[in-house]
């Protein structure tokens, strides 16, 4: 039993050597079907202690950019939470296994480990992990070049967020919290909130969704605004107009190259009265449109009909 009296806050040299006393530990209670007073099994206790001391080795690893090694190890603590029967620390590994994949563009070995997190997550009703699970999803299917998937991993993650960000608010309003960590803790969700909008805003550009574009870069600004974070403010005003722009743009080149009297006329209309129509509203308006008789349709090869591409949000 001396092995289990080994501590767990080591320096990085003694990292391996209390391993092999945690190995020797789990090796003995498991063959003698060790149990603490208390009737605890110790075999248990071995697996949870190796768990930790593989995980801080992977860490270190990791740390030295020694990444193979460090899934070695990584792989090496799941299976210690499993043999414990930890199924949440076993989660928790092939969420870190998931990320150290991706590190090494792994792509489909991290999203296997991440959704096995996401399985664990929702079977406990953990949401916070399920949020960090559709994250990590999105990025791998992005790395990938599956923006569908990304797209929607992410917009499940905001559904969560929106959530937590209600939730904040009630906290707050009924005073459940200490007011500063109260609005500290609801700042830090928006801000989270507004980078996943963000994010979804970038994708659905680079895919030509316009419409959704500007949905989630319209929550981005409006959440920056609620936070009163002026540089964020400004970056998002300039994503939601270069959206705004591209959302117009096949009506306005629809217009320029039809080249009529009445195309002309509404061009020369809409830019002195510089009204914009609401989202989902002709760009024109639906006089000018009829007028045309021309569909709201990109020109093939013209190069006005071209998306401004937006800042790469990180997420």
């Amino acid at each position: 039993l001396d092995h289990l009296n080994v501590q767990t806050g080591l320096t990085t040299d003694e990292l391996e050597k209390a391993c092999h006393h945690f190995e020797v530990f789990h090796q003995l209670a498991k063959k003698y079907k060790w149990h603490s007073e208390e009737g605890d099994s110790l075999h248990a206790v071995a697996c949870e202690h190796l768990r930790r001391i593989y995980t801080s080795i992977a860490e270190q690893l990791y740390a030295e950019d020694e990444i193979e090694q460090a899934i070695s190890y990584l792989k090496k603590a799941r299976e210690a939470s499993k043999e414990g029967g930890d199924s949440h620390e076993e989660g928790l590994a092939c969420y870190r296994l998931g990320n150290a994949l991706q590190s090494i563009e792994d792509y489909d070995g991290a999203i296997e480990y991440h959704r096995s997190y996401l399985e664990r997550c929702r079977y406990y009703g953990d949401l916070s992990g399920m949020g960090s699970a559709y994250q990590s999803l999105s990025r791998a299917h992005e790395s990938k070049g599956d923006i569908e998937n990304a797209i929607m991993f992410l917009e499940l993650f905001v559904e969560i967020a929106e959530n937590a960000v209600s939730q904040s608010h009630l906290d707050v309003e009924e005073a459940d919290k200490s007011g500063q960590q109260g609005l500290e803790e609801m700042a830090s969700k928006q801000g989270q909130l507004a980078k996943a909008c963000s994010a979804i805003g970038a994708m659905c550009t680079s895919v030509g969704d316009f419409d959704k574009a500007v949905q989630y870069f319209g929550r981005c600004y409006e959440l920056s605004v609620q936070m009163g974070d002026l540089e964020a403010i400004t970056s998002c005003r300039v994503q939601y107009g270069i959206a705004k722009g591209n959302q117009m743009l096949a009506s306005f080149s629809t217009q320029i190259v039809d080249q009529s009297y009445k195309s002309l006329e509404a061009l020369v209309d809409w830019k002195g009265s510089c009204v914009v129509k609401e989202q989902g509203q002709p760009f024109m308006g639906n006089n000018a449109q009829a007028e045309t008789g021309h569909e709201q349709e990109q020109g093939e090869g013209d190069s006005a009909s071209a998306p401004v591409p937006v800042p790469d949000p990180h997420y």
